[in-house]
């Protein structure tokens, strides 16, 4: 929680580790190597990939599961940031009318840059680049 003059004032955390950042602030290479490696389309369509939901409900109701998932670079981070990773049909809608509205409203490539996960509890690439510099550090 921050003060009106931007002082942090208080932290709640649940054992993630985050750090936001300004799409300025990260280098616009590594914004398209992450694009270029997870979803192609990212700019083409409007979070939703119906192709790939389309084949997660075909191979779910074939396995009588929910095992497949076809998210797309919008949909994880409305799921990290305002959901939960429960494995339901009711998760999954909420996640496609989430990923609709960070469409409408958001930068797209500064929210998922901030909210992917990259293990050991860090979420965002700021987080991460920190995480496993310091472990780096003390490994070496």
């Amino acid at each position: 929680m921050k003060a009106a003059n931007g002082k942090v004032i208080s932290e709640i955390s649940t054992g993630e580790k985050r750090t936001y950042l300004k799409l300025e602030d990260i280098p616009l290479f590594q914004e398209n190597l992450f694009i270029v490696t997870e979803d192609q389309k990212f700019y083409d369509r409007a979070g939703v990939d119906l192709s790939g939901i389309s084949r997660e409900l075909l191979i779910n109701s074939q396995n009588k599961t929910i095992e497949q998932g076809g998210s797309t670079i919008t949909q994880q981070p409305a799921r990290n940031v305002y959901l939960s990773h429960d494995r339901t049909y009711n998760r999954k809608l909420s996640e496609l009318i989430y990923a609709y509205q960070v469409e409408r409203k958001k930068s797209k490539p500064e929210l998922y840059l901030n909210a992917i996960y990259f293990s050991n509890g860090a979420y965002g690439i700021e987080a991460a680049s920190q995480y496993y510099l310091k472990v780096n550090r003390l490994e070496s």
